[in-house]
């Protein structure tokens, strides 16, 4: 293996990210001084069949959430192989779930990218076949999809008699059944399995050494039909809940058909997430340091009194003269309430009779006087 200083092609290595199988390092081109990070493995018929999988499919995508491929090449002297991709500051998915499980908010941001980036990638014609934490990075309002290793056109999938597969713990029950058919719907169980594994901290089908790998692809299938939906339980929300059991249902039919679905899903509840996700980043502002002694501030009323009416007589003071406080004018009192049209009646009908009873006794005295009666 390489180590800092020297170099994979015209790329001088900076930097180690990370160890392990790939190596990756922080790399600069010594001809334009552009930064990538370099991916490196040991040259073998596999790894650089691999390698060149990955670079074909990643050369036909452009997406924000995957990785763009600078450079490859082969070095027969050394026995390695490299690739360089664009620079970007993160870390795996499986290195951040070392420290805990996800706040669902954060998990939702995460996975509306790697959506996206599925989505972006199935309506392009491939399936990526490999998602796991591995080959999730995750930065600063940031994820991107990696491990292109295992990609295919679903064409490219169905001509061959045999096809590798990933880890069996996110595969679909379907793919261990025939892992020549692996479609979209398989990206969308394995996107079950990670939303599970990402709030949950732990993995829903942790691998085990059963043995051979075709015995444990068995074991695993047996396992995976005998399970029902994924749910993570709270306190993620009932929304995102539905969401992941509706992704890792082991029976296809039942399935979320697509990753545009499960885009819209996401950004449907986004106002729940986004919201909550950009509250948490703010930071709190600093009052301003000055030379002068801060004083005591008084402790908030209790209660705000209502505004004082201000009297026509009070005078303010100017300079050269005083002036009267221009006083609000003031509001008329409020109308009566008009009466029910029930008492408008009753009282017409009183006065009515009233009026006709005096009437009558007026006249009747009237005729008594001219008669002599009285």
């Amino acid at each position: 293996m390489l180590t800092i200083g020297q170099k994979a092609g015209s790329w001088v290595l900076e930097d180690l990210v990370s160890l392990g199988v790939p190596r990756t390092f922080r790399a600069r081109h010594t001809d334009v001084g552009t930064k990538g990070l370099l991916k490196l493995l040991p040259l073998s018929e596999a790894t650089k069949d691999q390698q060149k999988r990955e670079v074909e499919a990643l050369r036909q995508l452009r997406h924000a959430s995957i990785p763009e491929v600078l450079d490859f090449g082969v070095d027969h002297e050394r026995d390695l192989v490299w690739t360089v991709f664009g620079w970007f500051e993160g870390e795996t998915l499986l290195d951040r779930l070392q420290r805990g499980a996800l706040d669902w908010k954060e998990a939702a941001r995460i996975l509306y990218d790697l959506a996206s980036a599925l989505s972006y990638m199935h309506n392009e014609g491939l399936v990526h076949r490999d998602l796991r934490p591995a080959n999730v990075i995750v930065g600063e309002g940031r994820a991107w999809l990696a491990g292109f290793d295992f990609a295919m056109t679903q064409e490219g999938l169905e001509r061959l008699s045999s096809a590798p597969f990933g880890d069996l713990g996110y595969l679909a029950p379907e793919v261990l059944r025939d892992p020549v058919h692996h479609g979209s719907k398989a990206d969308v169980y394995a996107f079950g399995c990670l939303s599970f594994e990402m709030l949950t901290g732990r993995a829903a089908f942790p691998a085990a050494v059963w043995g051979e790998r075709a015995d444990h692809a068995v074991r695993m299938l047996e396992w995976k039909a005998r399970s029902n939906a994924l749910d993570p339980g709270a306190p993620a929300p009932e929304w995102l809940r539905n969401m992941i059991g509706k992704c890792s249902d082991p029976d296809p039919d039942r399935r979320l058909p697509d990753l545009e679905s499960l885009t819209g899903w996401l950004d449907a509840a986004r106002p729940s997430w986004a919201l909550a996700l950009a509250e948490l980043s703010e930071e709190p502002e600093l009052e301003p340091v000055t030379a002068e002694v801060a004083l005591p501030r008084p402790p908030a009323p209790l209660f705000v009194p209502a505004p004082s009416i201000v009297r026509p007589s009070e005078l303010l003071s100017q300079e050269g003269g005083t002036r009267r406080r221009p006083v609000a004018p003031m509001a008329p009192p409020p109308a009566p309430p008009p009466m029910p049209a029930v008492l408008q009646y009753a009282l017409a009908a009183t006065l009515g009779c009233v009026s006709a009873f005096g009437f009558s006794a007026v006249l009747i005295l009237f005729v008594e006087m001219s008669n002599g009666t009285l």
